[in-house]
């Protein structure tokens, strides 16, 4: 850990220079600190008054331990849970999925013993195409994060205690004509916390004042965003590649736009859109795992939902591949110890091409392993220049769109910006030409199918899939066959994948953020304050 510390501010070596400076130093140059930084508006003082009669507290010995506890019994157990069977076809076989009549809903359903009897719910609603959502600037986000602040029936108080009382709770999460609610519940509170559920999508109440509180409290985080590294340079970088108008839905605003937009948010366009698109259409999906009973679940949602209807259908708005931009800019922030470099290069394909198998293992070895994959090895370990660097991909599910891209990012200190560059260069180069070796292929195999076991024993990441599942209209086998095809592969296999869609370092969108003095390895040179 000591070690590591200077490792992190740039070299090993440093721990021994530091060791050197103490032992050499002198009077003075201790003083001299002193009046540099023990400056008074730099204090915070604490004064101790003595009394003549201080008032003290004593705290008794306890006696006869021995006879307090010796018929003490404890309360029931929450019991251990089931040792639930991860295996794709036992979980197709405990799921339970099809449509509710009355409502439309789609669902997937699966019951197990969970310790403390726990049940993880996700429900989402769809609704409106993308001519019905332009210019609607932030409104679907501001209508879901007021839906649990207070409804015709409780205030947001109210609530808060319930919740509180049922050990339980609700998320809500809205954007383009989509609403998620997430519950957290046991087997005891669960239908009461769906009640909560219910009233709130029901009965919103919009509060102008609550609505002015999370308006401040989102500029307040968007003021304090605005100098940080790691917010500025990944919002920078999805303005270089910019491919839709200013009130499409799928416009990426800049910070200033945003600003901007929050302010305009007002409820009585949020009453609008609440009108407009909730309820359900045709597309509405429930996911449900652990401790519950189906037929009270079914029945609720016919009960609550089956009139709740929106008369604007889903159509899922189009992303179609497009070219990233290459540009490599920096932005200036000044006083910040920490620099963040990000970057992105999009390429053509979705999760049914026959080298998506092939790609998951491709971007596990470039960047998915926090020490050992080769981008982490090179700048964390041999370099020893960042706090936290690696890589990924992000494959379309969507079958039509194939608008897939990859990632790359480090954290480092300003003054290593060049090592940090020349790292992700030439690990891209080295990964393109010369591919990966049987080694890595089998550690990332390995590696890989051991992180979807445990993705799958946790409901919340188990019911991601199922949702997933639901709305691309596919099954586990989609998942299954996955797998069989990763535990497959050969390193030709990944080696064309990666020949196929990696591209050089200079044909990528990478964008730095820090209080740099010069970068002078980029090859396309933008600075901005």
């Amino acid at each position: 850990t000591y070690m590591s510390e200077f490792i992190g501010a740039g070299d090993w070596r440093l721990a021994f220079i530091h060791r050197d400076r103490i032992e050499n130093m002198t009077l003075d140059q201790v003083n001299d600190v002193v009046k540099k930084y023990f400056i008074t508006t730099n204090r915070t003082v604490g004064e101790f008054i003595p009394t003549k009669t201080p008032v003290r507290i004593g705290i008794p010995h306890t006696e006869g331990v021995d006879e307090l506890v010796k018929n003490y019994k404890g309360k029931e157990g929450y019991g251990a849970g089931e040792a639930f069977d991860v295996s794709y076809d036992n979980i197709e076989n405990k799921l339970d999925s099809g449509v509710l009549e009355k409502s439309g809903i789609e669902y997937g359903l699966i019951k197990k013993n969970n310790r403390g009897k726990t049940v993880t719910l996700s429900f989402a609603m769809r609704n409106g195409n993308v001519s019905q959502l332009m210019n609607k600037g932030l409104t679907a986000q501001y209508t879901a994060s007021l839906l649990n602040k207070g409804t015709k029936n409780m205030s947001r108080q109210a609530i808060e205690d319930k919740l509180s009382e049922l050990k339980s709770s609700i998320f809500f999460r809205g954007v383009n004509g989509r609403v998620y609610a997430n519950i957290s519940s046991t087997e005891d509170n669960l239908m009461e916390t769906l009640s909560l559920m219910a009233d709130m999508f029901k009965n919103p109440l919009f509060d102008t004042t609550e609505l002015d509180k999370l308006k401040t409290q989102n500029l307040a985080r968007l003021e304090q965003n605005k100098s940080e590294p790691t917010y500025i340079a990944s919002m920078q970088l999805r303005q270089i590649n910019q491919h839709y108008k200013k009130g499409h839905p799928l416009y990426n605003m800049s910070i200033d736009e945003q600003i901007e937009a929050i302010n305009a948010v007002n409820t009585d366009d949020i009453k609008a859109y609440y009108k407009d698109f909730y309820g359900i259409s045709n597309n509405a999906t429930l996911v449900v795992i652990g401790n519950f009973d189906e037929a009270k679940i079914k029945d609720f949602f016919e009960s609550e939902f089956g009139d709740f209807k929106s008369d604007l259908p889903f159509t899922a708005i189009s992303n179609k591949f497009k070219e990233n931009k290459s540009a490599n800019e920096s932005l200036k922030t000044p006083d910040k110890k920490n620099a963040f470099t990000t970057g992105t290069l999009s390429f053509e394909s979705n999760q049914y091409d026959d080298d998506y198998a092939a790609l998951q293992i491709a971007g596990t070895i470039f960047g998915g392993g926090f020490l050992n994959s080769r981008i982490a090895s090179r700048l964390r370990q041999q370099d020893g220049v960042s706090y936290g660097a690696g890589a990924g991909i992000s494959v379309d599910g969507d079958k039509n769109d194939k608008n897939s891209s990859m990632f790359i990012y480090a954290i480092y200190a300003p003054e290593n910006a060049d090592k940090v560059q020349l790292g992700f260069k030439e690990e891209i180069a080295r990964f393109i030409k010369d591919g990966i070796t049987e080694e890595e292929l089998k550690d990332a195999v390995t590696g890989w199918v051991q992180s979807q076991n445990v993705s799958r024993a946790k409901d919340n990441e188990l019911s991601s899939v199922i949702n997933n599942n639901l709305y691309y209209d596919r099954d586990l086998n989609f998942q299954k066959n996955v797998e069989s095809k990763i535990k497959s592969l050969t390193v030709e296999d990944v080696n064309k994948a990666i020949k196929k869609h990696f591209k050089t370092f200079e044909h990528w969108t990478v964008v730095n953020a820090g209080d740099f003095t010069n970068l002078i390895n980029l090859d396309q040179k933008k600075t901005k304050d």
